[in-house]
């Protein structure tokens, strides 16, 4: 299946579980029925969140270092950018964790990495993006391509901010 058509038996699969499962109230977040009501339980608002894609999310370039460098080089980074986290990549480019740079010692190395946490996809979900971001420990989800190279992140305030900036576009069409 093509990319594009993936995208639209997605779209389609969103739509016609909206149309089945919520009501045409005025805000559009009523479960049709109690036994929907109950299948989905009390974080619906959450859940709906997996059927609107992270696409749209607003990017952020990230402060980057790569293995190895030094802890200098990585505070210039950190005073540079007024970042305190700075996204850390392999030989190849790819996101392998976050460098706080106010615990670096010798340099950017492994073993004093946090871990990376999940990432997302462009056509992943905003629930997915969320989560990530919320797993970090700085709390940013990194948006990676086909390839896993990143893209940009995006900070969980933003997510939520991207959220209620399109309350009525996001709930559930009927």
């Amino acid at each position: 299946m093509s990319s594009w058509a993936g995208r639209q038996s997605r779209k389609a699969l969103r739509t016609a579980l909206a149309a089945a499962w919520w009501s045409s109230s005025a805000r559009g977040d009523t479960p049709k029925s109690e036994f929907v009501e109950r299948f989905v339980g009390a974080d619906r608002g959450f859940r709906a969140l997996s059927f609107v894609a992270a696409g749209d999310l607003p990017l952020r370039t990230p402060a980057t270092v790569r293995l190895g460098d030094g802890a200098d080089e990585a505070r210039a980074i950190a005073d540079r950018t007024a970042e305190r986290w700075l996204l850390t990549t392999d030989a190849d480019g790819l996101p392998i964790g976050w460098a706080d740079t106010q615990q670096l010692v010798t340099g950017v190395e492994r073993e004093s990495l946090r871990p990376l946490g999940a990432t997302f996809t462009a056509a992943g979900s905003v629930r997915s993006a969320l989560d990530a971001a919320l797993a970090s420990p700085c709390g940013q989800a990194v948006r990676v391509d086909d390839k896993g190279a990143a893209v940009g992140v995006v900070a969980a305030t933003e997510i939520t901010q991207h959220i209620a900036d399109r309350r009525e576009q996001l709930e559930p069409a009927t």
